[in-house]
């Protein structure tokens, strides 16, 4: 008897992380509005019927052919119970806090980057000689960071060579990109 119960339990806690990390995704991709009513309804569904588990199956199934059709659309659904937010700006000392060293270029629709332990400086250089240019200006904006993964947050910071205007303008570009931004940096750690 037990069994059966923990095997109910861990049945119902798929869906709901699926459920949940589906809907983390469609607000991250600003599309949580156009579901947002099936949404409900599966949850009172799951809810209201947690015992039967035909309708837990339809549910599921319901929820899998969505992503499918997001991943069609080109999203990376992977990333659904992953988010980016930003923290202020850290000193040399960030690396006491389990921070690492990354320097961004952000162009258009595409980033670039390099984690390491040498300064941002020596890092932007090393960044430019690996796309073949003079100066890393000229791959794109660029952005001198501190990073860290936490409970499947990227916790960014601002590095003391980054300026506040360059700082607000990162955050912003991350904020309109996000998913972007965290399919990019999702290897990062």
């Amino acid at each position: 008897m037990e069994r059966i119960i923990n095997t109910l339990k861990e049945e119902i806690s798929s869906i709901w992380t699926l459920l949940n990390d589906t809907e983390i995704f469609l607000n991250r991709i600003n599309k949580f509005g156009d579901y947002e009513k099936e949404i409900r309804e599966w949850r009172n569904t799951i809810q209201s019927n947690i015992n039967n588990s035909e309708i837990r199956i339809i549910i599921k199934k319901e929820i899998i052919n969505l992503r499918k059709s997001l991943r069609l659309q080109g999203y990376d659904l992977k990333l659904g119970s992953k988010d980016i937010k930003f923290y202020g700006f850290r000193s040399d000392d960030a690396v006491k806090e389990g921070f690492k060293r990354i320097v961004l270029a952000v162009k258009k629709d595409d980033i670039v980057y390099i984690t390491g332990d040498e300064n941002h400086r020596e890092l932007m250089d090393i960044l430019s000689m690996k796309y073949g240019y003079s100066e890393v200006s000229s791959i794109g904006e660029v952005h001198s960071l501190w990073y860290r993964w936490k409970d499947n947050i990227l916790q960014l910071c601002g590095a003391d060579s980054e300026t506040k205007e360059e700082f607000e303008r990162i955050i912003k570009f991350v904020e309109n990109n996000k998913n972007l931004v965290l399919k990019k940096l999702k290897n990062i750690f």
